[in-house]
């Protein structure tokens, strides 16, 4: 009885000994872990300091760095702007001054186009506003020259409509037959009118709008005339007719 009391306080020694082996094991196991992790945050951290003193200094280096490329990006971009400007404002002028839209009206409108263009680019840089004002002074000589050249289009191709072909197209009641309108002409080629009217307009040009009025309010007037006259030669005929007729029926 004695004896089996004794082996099993023996068994539990064992037992409480390996348990005790077993503590110390995963305790030491447990420091080297720890050491280990405040091995690798002290280095992570030794990082981090190194980043702030060395890395982020460069990057803000950088970052003026590129501020400062863009900066003179910019500037070389204006600078090629201005010298494009300059070698061409002169030419521009010239061909504007001297030039003649009635011989390439397409050449004239784009070279006025770029002289504008020019003058906004000048404009916008206060260092050479002062560089804008003869520029300006051409712009509107040629406009004006502009302006002259409509009118001698629409004079040239304003005609006068035939006054048989007006009469024809009216009703008993004396008002323009809508199916006929179409057969009245009085403009040769609208395309001409048109084309520099329209471009006129989108520069808030109208001046030339008195022009074509004018013109066209004379044509108009004319117009009427000749067709009262025609009208009157038909009527006189008609009645001469109807004279000669009664006359022969008389008889």
């Amino acid at each position: 009885m004695g004896s089996e009391s004794a082996d099993v306080i023996h068994k539990k020694l064992l037992q409480e000994e390996e348990w005790l082996k077993n503590f110390k094991a995963n305790t030491r196991k447990s420091e080297q872990l720890r050491e280990a992790i405040e091995s690798i945050t002290d280095r992570f951290q030794a990082r981090l300091v190194s980043l702030q003193e060395n890395v982020l200094p460069m990057h803000e280096v950088n970052g003026r760095l590129q501020v400062k490329q863009k900066n003179i990006q910019r500037l070389i971009k204006t600078i090629d702007t201005t010298i494009q400007f300059y070698g061409r404002t002169n030419e521009l002028e010239s061909s504007i001054r001297d030039g003649n839209p009635s011989h390439d009206l397409e050449g004239y409108l784009e070279n006025m186009e770029c002289l504008q263009q020019a003058i906004q680019f000048f404009e916008s840089h206060p260092n050479y506003q002062n560089q804008t004002e003869n520029m300006k002074l051409n712009l509107e000589n040629g406009y004006n020259v502009l302006e002259s050249e409509y009118r001698s289009v629409v004079q040239k191709n304003t005609v006068q409509a035939d006054s048989a072909i007006v009469i024809e197209s009216l009703d008993d009641q004396y008002e323009l037959m809508g199916s006929r309108a179409k057969d009245i002409k009085t403009v040769r080629d609208m395309t001409a009118l048109t084309r520099l009217g329209v471009w006129l307009l989108e520069r808030e040009r109208t001046r030339f709008l008195t022009h074509y009025a004018k013109i066209r309010g004379d044509n108009m007037m004319r117009t009427i005339s000749a067709v009262a006259q025609h009208h009157a030669a038909l009527h006189a005929k008609m009645h001469a007719r109807t004279g000669a007729i009664k006359k022969f029926v008389s008889f």
